[in-house]
């Protein structure tokens, strides 16, 4: 039987999930405008006719700063509507205690490329289960 606060969990995750995806952040400015979704992808931009005119380097910077603009527009959204998930004392505990071990013991990211001939942990022992 599961644990019916896991099951609380459960469906303040999938509530919050479903929120974020249809959040976008939003900004314009000077004939530029940006709209983005919860992980930051660019998902529309229009440019006014007069934005031609302005030199690429000028544009290219236009569209930067209201890209940016999106983004912190969409931030405060995104922190609302996470907010159940991450004061759930169980998650809020988690992250203190994260947070208390100081950020030496922070895992750290793995990099994508492997630039030595050393099998990796993986091949060590026989590859994933999945290419079993």
């Amino acid at each position: 039987m599961i644990d019916s606060g896991f099951e609380e969990f459960g469906a303040k995750v999938r509530r919050a999930q479903d929120v974020v995806e249809r959040l976008r952040g939003r900004a314009g400015r000077d004939g530029v405008a940006i709209e983005v979704d919860a992980g930051n992808r660019l998902t529309a931009i229009e440019l006014a006719p007069e934005t031609m005119h302005l030199g690429a380097d000028r544009l290219a910077e236009l569209i930067r700063s209201t890209f940016a603009g999106a983004v912190a527009d969409l931030q405060p959204r995104m922190r609302q509507a996470l907010a159940e998930v991450t004061d759930d004392p169980q998650v809020a505990g988690l992250n203190r205690w994260i947070r208390s071990q100081g950020p030496e013991a922070a895992p750290r990211p793995s990099s994508c490329r492997d630039d030595t001939d050393e099998p990796s942990y993986l091949d060590q022992r026989g590859g994933s289960i999945f290419e079993r």
